[in-house]
């Protein structure tokens, strides 16, 4: 138990992590109706893995895959640094 109270705190501080850095950034996390809570981030439930989330963004037409991350801001901030993203709040 100990052990996911441990990984609960990092994702916690790494999900602050990424909304500071946003900031720095002057990038905005799109918010949206999703089950995650931000534009272009999904949550594979199924995955065992520690990176669930993942952020995608559409360029030209096609889906494009910007990573995995662990914490659902993480992948918010990605998708927060394509030009998509920055055109969509402009």
């Amino acid at each position: 138990m100990e052990q996911d109270d441990d990984e609960v705190m990092g994702q916690a501080d790494a999900a602050e992590a990424a909304v500071r850095q946003a900031e720095a950034e002057g990038l905005t996390l799109q918010r949206s109706e999703s089950k995650t809570g931000y534009r272009g981030v999904t949550k594979d439930c199924r995955s065992k893995m520690a990176k669930t989330f993942d952020a995608t963004v559409c360029r030209a037409g096609y889906k494009v895959h910007l990573g995995r991350f662990a914490t659902a801001e993480e992948a918010a901030l990605a998708y927060a640094r394509t030009p998509e993203a920055q055109a969509q709040v402009a």
